[in-house]
C-alpha cells in the first residue's frame, strides 16, 4: 500500500513552477495524482511523466470560465484509491519536510484532519516571506475522515473551497488541527482575484451552512455571521468570520524544527508572530467595528507593519483599550 497519495489538479499555466513543485513531492516518496479534464491532460501530461492522471468529464467552465475540477471529484478519485494517507495540495506549493516531518505529518492525519497556509516567498533558495492568512493550502487526512465531506459545489482554484473542507468537517466533529510550523512554501506572484466567483462561491456556501445548520452548527459567531451575510451581502466581512471560526475550532500544532530542512529552522519565530497577527486580526474583522484607529491597526497588522513580537504584544494591550473604550462585547 502507498503511505502518502497527493491529490491536486496541475493547470496549464506556469508549468515551471508546478513541475519543481510536484519533483519535491515526488522526492519526499509521494504518489501524486492529478484530476483534471482530458483537455488539460493532453496539454499538460508530457510535462508529468510520473503524474497519474485522471480524467472527469464534468468541470466549472460555464461557471468560472475555466475548467476548474469539482472538490467531489477530487474526494471520489481519494476514495478509490488505495494509500494509508491521503492529502489535497494545490498544485504549486513545495514543502520543506525530511522523514520525521512526514511521520509527524501521517500521524497527525491519521487523527483527523491537518491543514495549514503556505508561507509565499520570492525564492525557494532562502524560503523567508510572508505567510498568506487569507486561506489555505494543503490538507491531509485518512479515508475515513476524507469520506465525510458532504457533497458541494466547490472547486480547487476557486474561492470558498479551503474554507469548505475543514469546516465542513469540523461541523461532521472531525478533530482538525492546523499546521502552524513554516513547512509550505509558494513562489509569490499577483493573486487573480475574481470578486464575481467570490460572491457565487460565497453564496454556495451559505447555502451548504443551511443545510447542516439545525444539526451541526453550534456557534453562536457563526449563526450571527450567517444572518448578517444574508441581510448584507458582505461576503468579504463573512470570509472573516468563517475564517475565526475555522482557527477558534481547530487545534494549532508545530513541527519540531529537527522535522525540517536547515533552510526552516530559522523561521520559527515567523509561528509566535503568525498567531499572533492572527488571533488580534480575526478579532478585530470579527467585531465588525466601525472605529477609523482600529480600522488603520487592521490594516497594519496585515500588511505586517508590526513584524516583531514585542510590538505585537504591544499592539494587542492598544486594541484592548480601545475595544474597552467603545464598549465591544468580548469575542
Amino acid at each position: 500500500m502507498t503511505f502518502i497519495t497527493v491529490l491536486t489538479s496541475i493547470s496549464p499555466r506556469n508549468l515551471e513552477v508546478q513541475q519543481h513543485s510536484i519533483a519535491n513531492w515526488l522526492s519526499l516518496g509521494f504518489n501524486v495524482i492529478s484530476v483534471n479534464s482530458q483537455a488539460e491532460i493532453n496539454a499538460v501530461s508530457d510535462s508529468f511523466p510520473k503524474v497519474n492522471f485522471v480524467s472527469v468529464e464534468r468541470t466549472a467552465a460555464v461557471i468560472a470560465g475555466k475548467p476548474y475540477v469539482y472538490l467531489d471529484d477530487i474526494v471520489s478519485t481519494l476514495l478509490s484509491v488505495d494509500s494509508e494517507i491521503y492529502g489535497i495540495v494545490n498544485s504549486d506549493i513545495w514543502f520543506n519536510l525530511n522523514h520525521d516531518g512526514i511521520t509527524f505529518l501521517a500521524k497527525m492525519a491519521r487523527e483527523g484532519l491537518l491543514f495549514g497556509s503556505r508561507v509565499d516567498v520570492k525564492s525557494l533558495s532562502t524560503l523567508d516571506g510572508e505567510v498568506y492568512i487569507y486561506g489555505f493550502d494543503f490538507f491531509f487526512s485518512d479515508k475515513y475522515h476524507f469520506s465525510k465531506l458532504p457533497q458541494s459545489s466547490f472547486c480547487l482554484g476557486v474561492p470558498w473551497w479551503d474554507y469548505w473542507l475543514p469546516l465542513a468537517l469540523l461541523c461532521q466533529g472531525v478533530s482538525c488541527r492546523e499546521m502552524v510550523s513554516p513547512v509550505a512554501f509558494h513562489l509569490w506572484h499577483e493573486n487573480q482575484w475574481n470578486p464575481q466567483l467570490f460572491n457565487i462561491f460565497g453564496k454556495s456556501l451559505i447555502g451548504k451552512l443551511d443545510e447542516i445548520f439545525d444539526n451541526t452548527i453550534t456557534s453562536e459567531h457563526l449563526l450571527m455571521a450567517l444572518n448578517q451575510v444574508k441581510n448584507d451581502g458582505n461576503y468579504s466581512q463573512f470570509s472573516y468570520s468563517v475564517l475565526y471560526e475555522i482557527w477558534a475550532k481547530s487545534n494549532q500544532v508545530t513541527t519540531d524544527t529537527q522535522c525540517m530542512e536547515d533552510d526552516s529552522r530559522s523561521l520559527t519565530n515567523k509561528i509566535h508572530l503568525r498567531s499572533l497577527r492572527r488571533s488580534l486580526y480575526a478579532k478585530l474583522c470579527a467585531a465588525e467595528i466601525q472605529n477609523a484607529e482600529l480600522a488603520k491597526l487592521r490594516r497594519d497588522i496585515i500588511q505586517s507593519k508590526f513584524n516583531k513580537i514585542p510590538y505585537i504584544r504591544a499592539l494587542a494591550a492598544r486594541i484592548k483599550l480601545l475595544l474597552s473604550k467603545i464598549h465591544c462585547r468580548n469575542i
